[in-house]
């Protein structure tokens, strides 16, 4: 039987809650998004997470907080998005939340409101879940993507990352508008 084959400009591995808000950041920038992930559901540590109830965030998070080879990179990810952006988008969805010590946030009901935002957050962006799928190989191609080969319902596909492929292409595309209108402003000079 041959493959299948799909493409896709960002190809997320986890449907946890780190890979479903990548996925709603690409699917903001107008990228086709896929999310892989082994399990039957996504977001299963998101439902067991504090007792079942979420500590979806802190109210004091600063980069101390954070382990990183580059120190500044935590500066520049909590100043792009913030515990606040997070608890504006629960209560968009009308989520009820408590504080318990140390500024900690849970969800009042249940961890399943988080998912639940997170998951609607992703569709609204028009990015894809695929559950079940076994990764079988991961492959850098020349032209600086991925090939990526999946076991889905029996099925393999091969999925093509294209994203560092259309920067590429969109860069050349602006160069080339770009050297255009120097050759116009050029031309319109020398008459």
């Amino acid at each position: 039987m041959p493959e299948k084959q799909l493409a896709t400009d960002v190809l997320i591995i986890g449907a946890s809650a780190a890979g479903l808000m990548c996925a709603i950041e690409a699917g903001k920038r107008k990228r086709r998004v896929l999310v892989l992930d082994h399990a039957n559901k996504p977001g299963k540590k998101i439902l067991m997470s504090g007792g079942g109830r979420c500590n979806f965030t802190n109210y004091t998070i600063t980069a101390e907080n954070y382990i990183s080879h580059n120190p500044h990179f935590c500066k520049s990810a909590l100043s792009r998005f913030t515990q606040w952006d997070f608890i504006q988008l629960v209560e968009k969805y009308n989520i009820p939340y408590h504080e318990r010590e140390h500024g900690q946030l849970f969800c009042n009901e249940s961890a399943k409101d988080i998912l639940n935002i997170l998951l609607s957050e992703c569709q609204k962006y028009h990015g894809s879940i695929m559950l079940n799928t076994a990764i079988r190989n991961i492959a850098k191609n020349d032209d600086h993507g991925f090939s990526i080969q999946i076991e889905h319902e029996n099925e393999i596909t091969q999925i093509q990352e294209k994203m560092r492929q259309r920067e590429i292409e969109i860069k050349r595309l602006t160069e080339e508008k770009t050297a255009a209108e120097h050759s116009e402003r050029g031309g319109s000079h020398s008459s």
